[in-house]
């Protein structure tokens, strides 16, 4: 019985990833999900409970739909970069009649709307750009599973990385010698896009999917705390980083300074000992002296008294032979 329950259940989760293809819909996705977690749960009485099967098959087919959108953007990015190209006209490139009055627009408060920045009006081909890329994120809120995360950030490397290689492609061609049309002015919008891209588009996508996965972020995209543009804050940051950076070559300073100091305090340490062996040594010395300096005088003292007893014998043998003459 349990064998063939296996089988049954690896056979319906084989045909439920067939029939995935059909869906591109999270909404449908999503009732999908709730007909097999009570169909799983429906068998727990004989043993055949297969939900903790279930959220690694939904979360790759969640992550196909959300980059289906963001897919979708990248094309119609490099599709529309290469037909002004090949016209050499920027017209629908850049809208300056949207920059004039962007910063005059009504701002939302609502919180649970993460705030793009106004600029990207001005850019439509990045303003479509970043309507896909909220579309896809936008499907993530009616079916979140814990374990997306890391394949959500995943995609969303290789797809800011897919955005920063059209860029530079078109940047390259229209550097090209030969560019017909405006030239110039296709020269100047893709420098303007790229300066975007670093400055708006990417710390914007990032914040976007931490905003759609629940943290508390910043929301002020455009503008910050002070009402700052999006330039001056790049301008700031840029600031910070090169104030970080030369803190960094500070502190490398001080710990070379640090290291040089230990060294020398581990050098007199040395040399102190080296001092305080030779005065030992030294002491040493002068008590072997003074020992064999008392050895001698030791000796000269016996060899003394050794000539007072030779003498002592000498005097009392005369006395005797004086005293027998006498007789």
């Amino acid at each position: 019985m349990s064998l063939w329950m296996t089988k049954r259940t690896a056979k319906f989760l084989d045909k439920l990833k067939k029939e995935f293809s059909v869906i591109h819909d999270i909404g449908a996705l999503r009732d999908v999900l709730d007909a097999c977690v009570f169909f799983a749960s429906s068998l727990v009485r004989v043993g055949g409970n297969f939900q903790a099967l279930l959220p690694p098959m939904f979360e790759i087919k969640i992550i196909e739909i959300v980059t289906g959108h963001w897919n979708r953007g990248l094309e119609t990015l490099s599709s529309t970069l290469e037909l002004s190209r090949e016209k050499g006209k920027v017209t629908a490139l850049r809208n300056d009649s949207i920059g004039e009055f962007s910063n005059q627009l009504e701002e939302e408060n609502d919180e649970n709307i993460l705030m793009a920045p106004r600029i990207l009006l001005s850019y439509p081909p990045l303003g479509r750009l970043t309507n896909a890329y909220f579309s896809g994120l936008n499907e993530l809120r009616r079916c979140l599973l814990p374990g997306v995360e890391t394949l959500l950030k995943s995609s969303l490397y290789t797809f800011l990385t897919d955005i920063e290689k059209i860029l530079q492609e078109f940047q390259r061609k229209v550097l090209t010698p030969g560019q017909k049309g405006e030239a110039e002015g296709l020269r100047e919008i893709a420098a303007l896009y790229r300066n975007e891209f670093d400055a708006v588009i990417k710390p914007l996508f990032k914040q976007g999917v931490d905003f759609a996965l629940g943290y508390n972020i910043d929301r002020t995209m455009g503008k910050d705390d002070e009402g700052k543009s999006s330039e001056e804050v790049n301008d700031e940051a840029e600031s910070t980083k090169s104030e970080e950076i030369d803190e960094g070559e500070l502190s490398s300073e001080k710990e070379v300074v640090e290291e040089v100091k230990d060294e020398g305090e581990l050098m007199k340490a040395e040399v102190k000992d080296e001092e305080e062996l030779s005065s030992e040594k030294e002491v040493v010395e002068e008590v072997k002296d003074e020992g064999d300096v008392m050895k001698a005088e030791m000796k000269d003292e016996q060899e003394l008294s050794s000539e007072d007893e030779v003498v002592e014998e000498v005097k009392d043998e005369g006395d005797k032979i004086d005293d027998d003459a006498e007789d």
